[in-house]
């Protein structure tokens, strides 16, 4: 299918359809999502919402969250000669992909899927507020006694019209920390969007970050094994935590280690050479604790967004002080 993005307003250098990105108050698409085109031709009838013209209801596309995935709901009939496409585009023959309907669509097809092939040990929720479906798997063997969780989601790989360059990145200082090969690798797997929000695609920098980080440490590294203990920082954490530390994800820790590579590139020897591993663990986490007292860790591909905004501050504080408390143990062993 053909896909155009249509993205919000604060990227200059990129078309914004203000009078589809906007309601009757002024609200535009939340930066870091964007809108989907697709020709109408090319697309699935479930896909496409119809709505009475002669009905009181008057077009606007935030009015689409009340119909149904699916097809149209019962007090939205189409083939009446007084209907039209609700998620219209101003594209000519275009129409807009709405997230929710695709993520819904990804549940249907993977339930039906698992009810074919009798998969009773299989459970699938989509209760979460990221844009992944996950499966959980319970093995019926003595072999393997925990639950195995699978994230599955859909994705739509952006055009040439949306590039990581739009949003300032590599920096000088990524050129720096990653060799161009690496860069390239990143740029090459480009960005996509994930049905995060329902009706605004994410915009995604994941296989991006999987790039950079599946060869930062080619030459006898260590950002890979400081990552691993970061995550079982935050898992031990986690399970003496009343709280649990919700909305505390890899994702963070991730962002957290690419900003440090940055952040330590100009230094006059190998600083993530493996031999330095301990130095670079704490230093890490300090850097990781600051942020977390900040309330500030930018995003890392496109650094107008801060990747703990919506976090809670006393989420952030508990995390932040079990990590010191963790650094003061690290220096006396070492």
């Amino acid at each position: 299918m053909k896909k155009e993005m249509f993205i919000s307003a604060h990227q200059q250098n990129l078309y914004t359809d203000r009078k589809l990105v906007q309601t009757d108050v002024g609200s535009s698409i939340p930066t870091g999502y964007a809108v989907v085109d697709v020709q109408k031709s090319e697309t699935p009838p479930e896909f496409i919402h119809m709505a009475d013209t002669s009905s009181t209801l008057r077009w606007n596309y935030y009015s689409v969250p009340i119909l149904l995935a699916g097809g149209p709901s019962s007090a939205f009939q189409s083939g009446d000669a007084h209907t039209e496409v609700i998620n219209k585009s101003t594209q000519s023959g275009c129409i807009h992909i709405i997230p929710r309907d695709v993520k819904q669509d990804l549940h249907q097809k993977i339930k039906r899927a698992k009810n074919g092939l009798g998969l009773d040990d299989v459970s699938i929720s989509n209760t979460s507020q990221g844009p992944a479906l996950t499966l959980t798997i319970s093995p019926k063997t003595q072999d393997i006694r925990h639950n195995i969780s699978v994230d599955i989601t859909a994705s739509l790989k952006c055009a040439s019209k949306l590039k990581l360059e739009d949003f300032g990145w590599p920096r000088l200082q990524t050129k720096k920390a990653f060799d161009k090969e690496v860069i390239d690798a990143a740029i090459e797997s480009g960005i996509h969007l994930v049905p995060k929000k329902d009706l605004f695609w994410s915009i995604s920098f994941s296989r991006a970050e999987r790039a950079l980080l599946s060869s930062i440490d080619r030459g006898f590294g260590c950002r890979k094994r400081v990552l691993k203990l970061l995550k079982k920082f935050v898992e031990k954490c986690k399970s003496g935590s009343t709280s649990k530390l919700p909305g505390i994800s890899s994702h963070i820790l991730k962002t957290q280690i690419l900003w440090s590579c940055e952040l330590h590139a100009d230094e006059t020897f190998d600083y993530w050479n493996f031999e330095n591993r301990d130095n670079c663990l704490i230093k890490t986490m300090e850097e990781l604790e600051n942020s977390l007292r900040r309330r500030n860790l930018p995003e890392y591909f496109n650094a107008s967004l801060n990747v703990l905004e919506k976090k809670e501050p006393a989420v952030l504080c508990e995390l932040a002080n079990y990590l010191n408390s963790e650094m003061t143990k690290l220096k006396l062993m070492i």
